[in-house]
């Protein structure tokens, strides 16, 4: 099988073992990349060679690290800052703001609202209500408020800040990136003039006048009206602004978006018609440069419980089981058609948006295979821009963070108004009328349809049978029959072949799907690491951090999709701690709470493992299809901080591995400890190292001893 090609940009940062490289170009066999370091040495990596090095933890890669040296509108297209990296109130007020713009975006499109001072005071009301309203909304996923509760509003900006903040937002590429704090060490901080800036767009805007001047006429009646501006200031006692050069007013022109400027020179009707394209502009996209999400609710009923614990029940007592419909999350990358991820859930939530993200970057083949499918699902990538609805999962602080810290823009369309996400409805209706129809305990689009048919009674299927069924569906049928949305290509046709036109934007390393993806917890540093679900995390950092300094209580991500390490954050940049003692790449949470809930209820009162029994529990979780299976059931439905905290309280509770004896064995290849022996030690306690209490840090209930 071919590497997968994945498209890098001159502005990104890539790091291979510690040593920095900049991308300068690719061909259709090979990257180039340059050192960074004194040598400046080019080499050339093949895209197998670029995969084999994606997999490992010594690669990083950083999307737009050098935007900052372009121009303005292309640096904003990037992130810089992670959003996960606020504050709990930085981040709440970014997802405000974007609230706030998406509200005049939806009343402006409706056509209620435009850009002046007028139309800001006439209609300030109506959105400031309705700002409100979508931020209620987004504070309670799990129901309306009750009555009588207190409910926190906000009060809007000035007419004037809201404008001037609106305008950046816009200029910016509809992203946040112009309201986040800068990250400046290590780089050449940036210095923006707005009184400059905004003579200038002033200025570069007459290019589109009906008079059609040319751009050096443009580029001198700037350079008059700057002279003309600066004289008035110095009079009145005011700073002067900047005249830029001919080569920044050229830039900044063509930056103009093509249809404004015919427009405004030649006419709407001449722009249209040099913006139209008889091709239906679909071969000029390419994979993964917009995806878009939504919720469908199953047109089946089906078992609330697992049908396995139920075989040896009674008939009527299985036809009293309850029953209901389960929601699936979507993601559909729309060049392609294909389902980049699919997520079942008992209700729309905030977690199963983010894991349903977690997918579209991730390679799903292992995870089809598992559920019986013989095709592959290697449809992934880097985000661009994700568009999805003003549902309370989408407008979540998780979700927004998530996106904007996977390198992706935000698109909320206007309420009401689902043919803007036709892709994703299209695929709803090819849902309910080729695979609901498969399957018994249909409940069917309305009543009349549904007709006698009694959906309850023919229910056979449970949340497994449901997810094997949608998946195998997905992979092996809808990827490779004929799309009337592709003139007859397949998805799986159409990704190959835009893929080897256009490339596939790069995706995200790990520490980065860690942290966006992650469960957010905080974490007390002991000698041995951050103990997380009875496995300390350290790193050379971490070791050196414990050394120097006294701060002991650190923020924390965990995937729960792959709990071989953690990210957590330090002076505002996330850092990635790995197992101490164990190998955990790829185990997941759902597959360690039971393997550890098993052991701890079999071997109580032993006081040593044996060497089969920590090489055949790791084995098992590795080859078990079944936890495989769970990570996209509904049982993990509402994974927050909250629950993971609860799960460190009851099983993970006093339980912790010591260091492997690794005279006679390899400690990657056994995750747990050689022997198991019950101690009692007081709590935790914040002495700084070199203390009396020191030696006590991570109060173990059960420990197996060192060497």
């Amino acid at each position: 099988m071919n590497a997968p090609r994945f498209e890098f940009s001159r502005f990104d940062r890539i790091t291979i073992n510690g040593t920095f490289y900049q991308p300068i170009g690719q061909t259709d066999d090979v990257v180039r990349l340059q050192r960074l370091d004194s040598s400046d040495v080019c080499e050339d990596f093949s895209y197998a060679d670029i995969e084999k090095m994606r997999q490992r933890s010594g690669w990083r890669y950083e999307k737009g690290w050098f935007a900052e040296s372009a121009s303005p509108i292309e640096a904003a297209k990037v992130p810089e800052a992670m959003a996960s990296a606020l504050s709990p109130g930085e981040q709440e007020r970014l997802a405000w703001l974007r609230l706030v713009f998406g509200a005049i975006d939806e009343m402006h499109e409706a056509g209620e609202l435009s850009y002046s001072h007028e139309s800001f005071s006439a209609n300030r009301l109506k959105l400031e209500a309705l700002v409100n309203q979508r931020d209620i909304e987004r504070k309670n996923l799990k129901g309306k408020p009750r009555g009588g509760a207190r409910v926190e509003v906000h009060v809007l900006p000035s007419n004037s800040v809201l404008l001037r903040k609106h305008r950046w937002y816009r200029d910016a590429g509809r992203s946040m990136q112009p309201f986040m704090p800068k990250r400046s060490f290590g780089r050449r901080p940036v210095h923006y003039d707005y009184d400059s800036q905004e003579f200038l767009r002033l200025s570069v805007l007459r290019f589109a006048a009906p008079e059609r001047p040319s751009k050096r006429e443009v580029f001198e009646r700037h350079q008059d009206d700057v002279r003309e501006e600066n004289d008035k200031r110095r009079l009145e006692g005011r700073p002067e602004i900047k005249a830029f050069s001919y080569s920044t007013v050229l830039r900044h022109i063509n930056g103009l978006d093509p249809f404004f400027v015919n427009a405004g020179r030649f006419g709407t009707q001449r722009a249209r018609a040099l913006a139209s394209s008889s091709s239906g502009g679909l071969a000029k996209l390419y994979p993964m440069q917009r995806i878009e999400m939504d919720e469908w609710k199953v047109d089946v009923r089906t078992f609330l419980t697992r049908l396995g614990v139920i075989e040896h029940l009674p008939a009527h007592a299985v036809a009293a089981l309850p029953k209901t419909r389960r929601w699936i999350c979507v993601a559909i990358d729309v060049a392609t058609r294909v389902i980049v991820g699919i997520r079942i859930a008992k209700n729309p939530s905030s977690y199963d948006a983010v894991r349903t993200l977690a997918m579209a970057v991730t390679d799903k083949t292992e995870f089809a295979h598992a559920v019986g499918a013989q095709a592959v699902w290697p449809h992934y990538g880097g985000l661009c821009t994700v568009s999805c609805d003003t549902g309370p999962a989408f407008i979540s602080t998780e979700f927004q963070t998530a996106v904007t810290d996977l390198g992706g823009h935000l698109h909320f369309g206007p309420v009401g108004v689902p043919e803007l996400r036709a892709t994703v409805e299209r695929t709803f209706g090819t849902f309910a009328t080729k695979f609901a129809s498969l399957l018994p305990g249909r409940t069917f689009s309305s009543v009349s349809e549904l007709g006698d048919y009694e959906a309850d009674k023919r229910a056979i299927l449970d949340d497994e049978d449901l997810l094997r069924i949608i998946v195998r569906w997905v992979v092996d049928l809808y990827h490779h029959e004929p799309h009337s949305g592709l003139q007859g290509q397949t998805p799986s046709e159409r990704w190959k072949e835009l893929a080897r036109e256009r490339f596939v934007p790069s995706p995200p390393d790990r520490l980065t799907r860690r942290v966006a993806t992650g469960i957010e917890v905080e974490r007390k540093l002991t000698k041995h690491g951050l103990r997380i679900f009875s496995n300390f995390y350290t790193s050379e950092d971490l070791q050196k951090h414990y050394a120097h300094s006294s701060q002991r209580k650190f923020r924390v991500r965990i995937d729960p999709d792959d709990i071989g390490g953690v990210a957590y954050l330090k002076d505002r940049t996330w850092h990635d701690a790995p197992a101490r003692d164990a190998n955990l790449d790829g185990i997941t949470l759902e597959a360690w709470k039971a393997e550890f809930a098993r052991i701890a209820r079999e071997h109580q009162a032993e006081a040593k493992l044996g060497q089969e029994l920590r090489t055949e529990a790791l084995r098992g979780i590795r080859e078990s299809v079944q936890t495989r299976l769970n990570q996209l059931l509904p049982g993990a439905e509402g994974v927050d901080s909250k629950a993971l905290e609860r799960l460190e309280d009851t099983l993970f509770q006093n339980k912790t591995w010591r260091s492997v004896d690794t005279t006679d064995d390899d400690p990657q290849d056994h995750p747990f400890g050689s022997s198991l022996t019950p101690k009692r030690s007081p709590d935790d306690t914040d002495a700084v190292p070199g203390s009396d209490d020191d030696d006590n840090d991570d109060a173990p209930g059960w420990e197996v001893e060192d060497d």
